[in-house]
């Protein structure tokens, strides 16, 4: 590096890290509580309130309201993020001084006008319009904006239009995704980097390099410790703060009557302390340093803040009874008030809940002073007390971020705007910005940290990446780094960290929908042993110990809220790919194991137990039901797609070594059963017992070795061997191993001679445990289950009924005709 690029990067960290405006620090950041001195305020002076200024108490708490959302509104950004920043940043590349965001954007805009772009992208809002060709697009996924469709011939295609959710871009100009001849005049014309000087060029690599480094460590590796603060644990030493800047926090104090008065405290770590050394302090308690280092953080980072962050996981009312047990059950704040910040987080992704000067509330004076004069004792216990009020968030994701580490947030989003801006100015950059964003330094960390980031910052941070998918190479580094923090993110979003709708999970329809980006993953990176392990995973999150056995529980939010959709989605994606299921039994790979581990997993959820005259109608119907059969159906969807294959049929990726291994249908129905089915039931059956006194029982509890002697037409008595099973013994509807089984039958079933080269090798044990659901089905359609409430029946329909009885009902029956 030359000493004009050392310069150009240095200038760019200097932007980027310049100090923030001291009036900014000044003004504190609001949290929960700031809204209690408003209200309590207005409820002191109530009965002198006319009906005028009851109208202004409202407005007072809308305001502090909207000062508690303020670093999540648009209207807000300049103040918080520097308003230098884009115009600085944009500055280093035009060479010109600019007044105003607005003005700089303009001028990136400029940069590229005259050179045309290849790919629309244009990124679609919620209810934009957008069009299908069905005669020219590649999949189903692909799409036209509107003003790309008007200015394209369409005549005598098949084409339909819809109104889109937010997310998504526009292929015009994609020849892999669209037929050029459906182009607009706009797109589809490559310009190349020669169009623009080599000056340009050569700072835009600087700038963005630096840029995207910066947004690794200074968002995406301080977002995943914020986030593990919350445990206790503290992954570095406190953060430093730079010498030259102030730190200053000026805060309320004594909201809850303390001795404190309601002035205003201006905190300065340096002019705080009194002591000329701090060396000579004793040590803290074993087991409390990560204590001692949150307080320190708090001191040195200007401030810490409890960050509670949403998920699609917890009902309003859920997370409304934790900010209550948060703050005490303070009555200061009305249900209407408490759902709208609950709104508030939902929208913005995150909120401010508790701060450092409601930390120093709790502290006695003394203590307060010590802390801030660095004192060890006082240190740890700042630190107690802030974990202290994590802890009644117990079940939220939540982070501890300190104050710097907001205000880099917000500086990010314009950043990541920034970038988009130019990205979309015109392609030669574009392909410049991508080239400058790598898979393994950049791109990796930002995906791993994409659940806990701010919705504003995931929103500009996925539309530069859709801006940049125009970039062939950019897609495939973006698929190797999805691929390579698949099962990181999967784990994250299984435990009920972040919103789908908000995720990484959004763009892997881009990639996973194209056979070359597809086999370079399966061939490269162990794409489908990733996906199998990951969705193992998944359910293994709701997995509870039922009476000695092995469960999915059907109440667990992974099931209720169907957590593992995006492995099942993104399974759907890759099969499609003409070929790939023939790879998913090979030999060699990891797929089959999880696959048939995760349908074990599922056998037998949600059991059902008859209830006795004694126990009467059931009260309360539970609700269980429907997140298991939701699961049994999601998994069920996979089958046809796994197994929509020949015998003969090539591998659509050659080179890799699974494709040496890849089984018959009938090696691979063998091993299903040797090594899914077999060992589940084995297991299974041991817990069923014969009854032998049976004198004493109620004919509902006996559970018999064999079923009744018969006479059959010779005279000769036979007894039948059966499942002991009582009436009262629990159940279930579903048999999602059973039934894969079943879907690998009916595909022997169609190759010649199949049935009878697996007839050698196979005995029948499928019988009992459909054949148990079956007649189990067919009495709650006599009524009599009517005790266990209406959901029987609405099972029975689910289990029995189009469209769903393929996979369930049909698959039973089929292992009782085969056996």
């Amino acid at each position: 590096m030359d000493d004009v690029d050392k310069i150009i990067e240095q200038e760019t960290l200097s932007i980027l890290n310049a100090a923030y405006d001291s009036n900014t620090k000044l003004s504190g950041i609001p949290t929960l509580v700031n809204l209690s001195d408003v209200i309590q305020k207005q409820e002191l002076n109530q009965e002198e309130l006319s009906s005028a200024s009851l109208n202004n108490s409202q407005i007072d708490i809308s305001a502090a309201v909207n000062d508690l959302e303020r670093l999540n509104r648009d209207v807000q950004v300049e103040l918080l993020i520097e308003r230098n920043t884009i115009t600085s940043l944009t500055s280093l590349i035009t060479n010109q001084l600019h007044a105003t965001t607005e003005e700089a954007l303009e001028c990136l805009a400029q940069v590229g006008s005259a050179i045309p772009r290849r790919v629309c992208q244009f990124p679609f809002k919620r209810n934009d319009i957008v069009w299908v060709c069905r005669t020219c697009q590649a999949d189903e996924t692909c799409v036209l904006c509107h003003a790309c469709y008007k200015q394209s011939n369409h005549e005598g295609h098949d084409v339909a239009f819809y109104h889109a959710q937010a997310g998504g871009c526009c292929d015009c100009g994609d020849p892999d995704a669209w037929d050029p001849a459906g182009f607009c005049p706009h797109h589809g014309v490559t310009a190349a980097k020669e169009s623009l000087s080599p000056y340009t060029v050569r700072i835009v690599e600087i700038v963005v390099t630096t840029v995207a480094q910066w947004l690794v460590e200074s968002l995406c590796q301080q977002t995943q410790k914020a986030h593990l603060r919350t445990s206790g644990e503290m992954p570095t030493a406190a953060s430093s703060t730079d010498d030259n800047q102030s730190s200053l926090l000026t805060r309320k104090l004594g909201y809850k009557g303390s001795p404190t008065s309601r002035g205003e405290l201006v905190f300065c770590s340096e002019a705080a302390s009194t002591s000329k050394s701090r060396g000579d302090q004793p040590l803290p308690q074993p087991g409390s340093f990560n204590l001692l280092q949150l307080g320190s953080l708090a001191r040195k980072g200007h401030g810490i803040y409890l960050i509670l962050h949403a998920d699609d996981v917890h009902t309003k009312q859920e997370v409304s009874q934790s900010l209550r047990k948060l703050l005490n059950g303070s009555s200061y704040y009305a249900d209407s008030l408490m759902n709208k910040l609950v709104t508030s987080l939902q929208t913005h992704g995150q909120l401010v809940v508790w701060g450092t000067m409601e930390v120093l509330s709790d502290l006695t004076s003394s203590q307060r002073m010590l802390w801030m004069d660095g004192d060890d004792d006082a240190t740890t216990r700042f630190g107690a007390v802030m974990l202290d009020r994590v802890k009644r968030l117990d079940g939220l994701t939540t982070s501890l971020s300190t104050r710097k580490e907001l205000m880099n947030e917000q500086r990010a989003v314009a950043v990541l705007e920034w970038l988009t801006a130019l990205a979309r100015s015109c392609d030669p950059l574009c392909q410049t910005v991508a080239e400058s964003i790598l898979p393994e330094p950049h791109l990796v960390p930002m995906l791993r940290a994409d659940l806990l980031l701010l919705s504003r910052l995931t929103k500009a941070w996925h539309s530069l990446l859709l801006t940049l998918l125009a970039v062939p190479t950019f897609k495939s580094h973006l698929a190797a780094a999805y691929c390579d923090t698949y099962r990181h993110v999967t784990s994250q979003y299984a435990h009920g960290m972040g919103v789908l709708e908000r995720s990484g999970y959004t763009l892997s329809v881009q990639f996973l929908n194209r056979v070359t980006y597809v086999v370079d993953l399966v061939q490269h990176r162990d794409l489908l042993g990733k996906l199998g392990k990951a969705l193992h995973e998944t359910l293994e999150v709701a997995q509870h110990w039922s009476k000695g056995k092995r469960r999915l529980d059907p109440n667990h939010f992974v099931l209720t809220h169907r957590r593992y959709s995006p492995c099942v989605s993104d399974l759907k994606c890759v099969l499609n790919v003409k070929g790939m299921a023939r790879l998913f039994s090979a030999k060699g790979g990891t797929f089959l194991r999880d696959w048939l581990a995760s349908l074990a997993l599922a056998q037998w959820m949600d059991e059902q137990v008859w209830r006795t005259t004694d126990q009467g109608h059931v009260m309360t119907e539970p609700r269980g039901w429907v997140g298991a059969f939701n699961a049994s159906i999601s998994l069920g969807s996979l089958f046809e797609r796994l197994l929509s294959w020949d015998d003969d049929d090539l591998s659509p990726a050659p080179d890799s070594p699974l494709s040496s291994q890849v089984p018959t249908i009938v090696e691979l129905t063998h091993e299903c059963l040797l090594d899914g089915l077999v060992p589940w039931q084995v297991q299974e059956m041991r817990q069923y017992q014969a009854t032998f006194d049976t004198t004493t029982l109620k004919d509902y509890c006996k559970a018999p070795a064999s079923l009744p002697y018969a006479t059959v037409h010779t005279g000769e008595a036979l007894a039948q061997g059966t499942l002991p099973l009582a009436h009262v013994a629990p159940w279930s509807f579903h048999l999602p191993l059973h039934r894969f089984f079943a879907a690998c039958l009916r595909e022997v079933c169609r190759r010649p001679n199949g049935m009878l080269q697996l007839l050698q090798k196979v005995t029948h044990v499928t019988m009992e445990f459909p054949l148990l659901v079956l007649s189990r089905s067919a009495q709650v359609r006599a009524g009599l289950w009517k005790r266990n409430g209406s959901l029987m029946h609405d099972q029975v329909l689910n289990y029995a009924e189009p469209p769903f009885c393929r996979a369930l009902r049909d698959a039973d029956v089929l292992l009782v005709q085969y056996a």
